[in-house]
């Protein structure tokens, strides 16, 4: 099947340039823009991470997480005083109704920007762009989004 070169060529820049370090901060803070939820990019990865999981003991959150337990406490913290998580008397954490309400309009947002991002490309007819679009999600999961240099956290 042809294939325009140029075309995949620029989605990989467009990909590659989403996924460094220093722009996931402003992919997490585009999100939570779309999705109007009012959290800064740590607590939003946060809200995501709890959304994929039904519950987890928050002493084992940051090895699941492979971040250092200091890095999400204040994002926790916040998410419980705000109502979208709760500890249990274990200690473990779950989304609450509203936060699992948040979480779905996270995940809508994210498809939503692909989507819009990626309406040339035809991801569905193309098992390359697919592989791109994978390889974006995996990386944007997986750490926890720091901000660009000069940006207070």
């Amino acid at each position: 099947m042809p294939r325009d070169a140029t075309s995949l060529e620029e989605l990989e820049r467009i990909v590659g340039a989403l996924a460094l370090h220093e722009n996931r901060w402003r992919v997490y803070a585009s999100l939570a823009e779309h999705a109007k939820l009012h959290f800064p990019p740590r607590e939003l990865w946060l809200l995501a991470r709890l959304g994929e999981r039904s519950s987890v003991p928050v002493r084992e959150l940051s090895t699941e997480l492979k971040v250092k337990s200091a890095e999400i406490t204040a994002p926790l913290d916040r998410l419980c005083a705000l109502g979208y998580a709760e500890k249990n008397a274990s200690g473990a954490i779950t989304l609450t109704a509203e936060g699992r309400v948040a979480h779905g309009r996270l995940i809508m947002a994210r498809r939503e920007r692909l989507n819009q991002l990626l309406a040339r490309w035809e991801p569905e007819n193309h098992a390359e762009v697919q592989t791109l679009l994978q390889g974006l999600a995996a990386v944007l999961v997986k750490q926890l989004p720091r901000p660009p240099a000069g940006l207070a956290a």
